[in-house]
């Protein structure tokens, strides 16, 4: 069996044809002399951009930028007054020579020998079994301390996204803490903050 078709549109133009999903766009020619009114595309009325002080601006023409040169701002240094002084506690507590003793009375006192019996009984440290029932010596023992060592503070640091040139100072510069309870210029300007509970920075 022999099945013949056949096509009686000669021209293959249709065919050719790349039909776009969207409408072609519109194209406006700029007009840089008086700007425009009307929006050629949707057919409103264009409104004025108004700035701050509701003056018009101009568009389509350049815009000149003024700076303005402000005097430098010199800090105020504030003399803090007479300081508070007061003592600080130590650390440090003095054994008195003469020791109170408590006797013990050994004979209301049940007697174990080491080894034996219940082993949650034996008291025990770093230096081996704990005796009790004996009297235990106290001896004292000087410590040397050592001041830390000073360091350098880093030079200031500006506050982030400032409206004026504000420098400070943090932990990252040196401080050991952040928060302080009093502030201090000598004579020769050196600076001391009293930190809160942290001692104090020069």
């Amino acid at each position: 069996m022999l099945l013949l078709c056949g096509c009686r549109n000669t021209s293959q133009k249709s065919a050719e044809e790349n039909l776009g999903l969207y409408p072609k766009p519109i194209i406006v020619s700029l007009n840089t002399s008086s700007g425009y009114l009307i929006n050629t595309i949707t057919g409103d009325s264009i409104k004025p951009l108004l700035n701050t002080l509701g003056d018009t601006v101009r568009t389509g023409i350049p815009t000149s930028l003024v700076g303005k040169l402000l005097d430098p701002v010199k800090p105020r240094v504030y003399l803090a007054g007479n300081p508070v002084k007061t003592e600080m506690p130590t650390n440090e507590y003095s054994i008195p020579e003469k020791l109170t003793i408590f006797p013990v009375d050994t004979s209301k006192l049940k007697k174990i020998e080491l080894g034996k019996g219940d082993p949650s009984f034996v008291l025990k440290n770093s230096m081996g079994i704990v005796r009790t029932g004996v009297p235990l010596p106290i001896v004292g023992r000087k410590v040397r301390v050592r001041e830390s060592k000073p360091v350098k503070a880093l030079p200031l640091r500006l506050k982030d996204d400032p409206t004026t040139t504000i420098q400070y100072l943090d932990v990252g510069q040196g401080l050991n803490f952040s928060y302080l309870s009093a502030i201090l210029e000598d004579s020769k300007g050196n600076l001391w903050f009293g930190m809160s509970e942290s001692g104090i920075c020069k």
